[in-house]
């Protein structure tokens, strides 16, 4: 509606022969985006900042990624613009492109865009996703310190220490936190102990090699990790 209003009032100006002000996002880097350092050490920090100084916008910014192999851009988070300007940092582990997307009063096919790709230095060994399959979580975490298993109840490992990492497998140690459905599991009681994990299977996800096994030692208990099936 604003942005009708605005075009109505610059037409009305341009009749009666005043000098019309530019439209919001047709002055030059009214919504500027850059993503940086380029590269980023894997496991590193990137800057995702710009300007966003157009009329018609509301005060947010959006940003997706969309790794190297795949053809899907992916929500990731959000910042607010202050004084025209916009920064928020992320992790990055997996070369790709991210894209930021102003917040606008109009469709979110007509919401103005820029993007900018950041290549991560080093091999891209796989990582894990922590999530579930009821929902379809995407980032992919190198080395992280707790593994999410459960959607519903707390069901994983913290103070994951890991000792190896290569492209077919990996091991690290943890303490694993679970239920001991004691007299039944609605009524049980969650105990923790130190275990040891390897990594396998590994399969693309996004295009980012991850694992999508796990095994708990000494138990021998395997477990699906996503995007894997339970």
């Amino acid at each position: 509606m604003r942005r009708q209003l605005l075009i109505g009032i610059v037409a009305v100006l341009s009749i009666l022969g005043v000098p019309a002000p530019a439209l919001a996002g047709s002055g030059a880097g009214a919504f500027t985006f850059d993503a940086s350092p380029e590269p980023v050490k894997k496991g590193g920090y990137v800057t995702l900042s710009g300007r966003n100084t157009t009329l018609y916008f509301s005060s947010g910014v959006s940003f997706y990624f969309k790794a190297d192999g795949s053809s899907k851009w992916v929500y990731q988070n959000s910042t607010t613009v202050k004084n025209g300007k916009y920064s928020r940092r992320q992790a990055q582990n997996h070369s790709g492109t991210w894209k930021a997307v102003a917040f606008c009063e109009c469709d979110s096919v007509g919401a103005p865009s820029r993007t900018d790709r950041v290549a991560v230095r080093g091999v891209q060994l796989p990582g894990v996703v922590n999530g579930c399959s009821y929902g379809d979580p995407y980032y992919v975490d190198f080395k992280p310190s707790t593994i999410d298993i459960s959607c519903t109840t707390y069901w994983g490992y913290t103070s994951v220490k890991w000792q190896r990492v290569t492209s077919t497998s990996a091991k690290a140690t943890a303490v694993a936190h679970f239920n001991d459905c004691e007299p039944s599991c609605g009524n049980g009681h969650y105990r923790t102990k130190k275990v040891t994990l390897t990594f396998s299977r590994v399969r693309l996800h996004h295009g980012v090699p991850t694992f999508t096994e796990m095994t708990e030692h000494p138990s021998g208990y395997s477990y699906g990790l996503y995007p894997a099936e339970f």
